[in-house]
């Protein structure tokens, strides 16, 4: 979760202490392989869910890592919120979280009125090395981000994402190892 560490140095927020907060959408599977990944380097986890149904595999993610994991029905935690990721609606409780807080959204847009810095899109910068090689009628068919998602999948020996592999710290750390040894950064946020 390189956009994880490069908010906290963004921020000045230390790693080892910040509150995370994840407000569930539709997808439980999505949910807790974000839960698995972050319990490798996060303490505080909240969840912000309707869905109690997994909390089984959530204590075994706590049980595994450590992680201490709140599972929770009530938006008034977003308060403490240091990092929101939201995966669902987040419309009905911006009115709850704090200024400094930052949401990665990955769920339904919502209007902020520039109080808070919300992150909808992550931009990636090929090597110069690739950039090179890259024929000029791709850049007209694919993003950047795209090409770099063709490529790394490609050289991690996966064929795309989504396709019958699961998201675990396994396959993350192959995908990450690849982005990082390649000379992949991460351009901005937005």
């Amino acid at each position: 979760m390189e956009s994880i560490n490069k908010v906290c140095s963004m921020r000045n927020f230390d790693i080892n202490s910040i509150e995370i907060i994840i407000i569930n959408g539709y997808d439980n599977t999505e949910l807790l392989q974000i839960v698995k990944l972050l319990s490798s380097f996060i303490k505080f986890i909240t969840i912000i869910t309707k869905d109690m149904c997994i909390k089984n595999e959530v204590e075994e993610i706590f049980y595994e890592t450590g992680t201490s994991i709140c599972m929770s029905e009530d938006y008034s935690n977003l308060k403490r919120a240091d990092i929101i990721i939201n995966l669902g609606d987040i419309e009905e409780c911006k009115n709850i979280t704090r200024e400094k807080t930052v949401i990665l959204n990955y769920g339904k847009t919502a209007d902020f009125y520039k109080k808070f810095w919300v992150i909808n899109d992550i931009r990636v910068s090929l090597p110069s090395n690739i950039v090179s090689k890259v024929d000029d009628r791709l850049w007209e068919l694919y993003k950047v981000n795209e090409i770099a998602e063709i490529l790394v999948l490609h050289k991690a020996g996966y064929p795309v994402i989504g396709d019958g592999i699961t998201s675990d710290s396994k396959y993350i750390s192959k995908l990450a190892a690849v982005f990082d040894n390649d000379g992949y950064e991460l351009d901005g946020l937005e």
